[in-house]
């Protein structure tokens, strides 16, 4: 059985919004957590959630087309990887995350659910994917 050796927080990265999700180590339970908005707020609220959750692991959700190729969306996103989280000195992983929004919207039955849930769903199955991965 794998064994979790660090507190994973996941992105699934937008031009609006940044849906995370989280899982301890020694735990296979994935938590969505609130989305942050992509404002000029953002770093200072991330630095908490990594110090709440005592993160030591990102894992990021890298866009490819559906042939698996990089896209504009991709360069986006390890655009965003540079600004706001390569100077944290936390390992940074890139997971695919293709159609991970579809999948979430799918699995959020309620047609309440808002932009941001759905992000932070993304996260989870992004987060879920990489755990599967090892």
């Amino acid at each position: 059985m794998l064994n979790l050796k660090n507190n994973i927080l996941a992105f699934d990265v937008g031009e609006k919004r940044i849906g995370l999700a989280v899982v301890k180590k020694n735990s296979f339970i994935v938590k969505p957590l609130d989305y942050l908005d992509n404002d000029n707020n953002f770093n200072d609220r991330l630095k908490q959630i990594i110090d709440d959750y005592e993160i030591d692991l990102l894992v990021v959700g890298l866009p490819r087309n559906m042939s698996g190729e990089l896209t504009k969306q991709t360069q986006k996103v390890q655009e965003f990887v540079n600004q706001h989280l390569k100077g944290l000195n936390l390992k940074i992983v890139y997971q695919d995350e293709s159609l991970t929004s579809v999948v979430a919207e799918k699995n959020l039955s309620s047609k309440t659910n808002s932009k941001g849930q759905i992000d932070s769903e993304a996260a989870c199955l992004i987060l879920e994917d990489y755990i599967n991965s090892l």
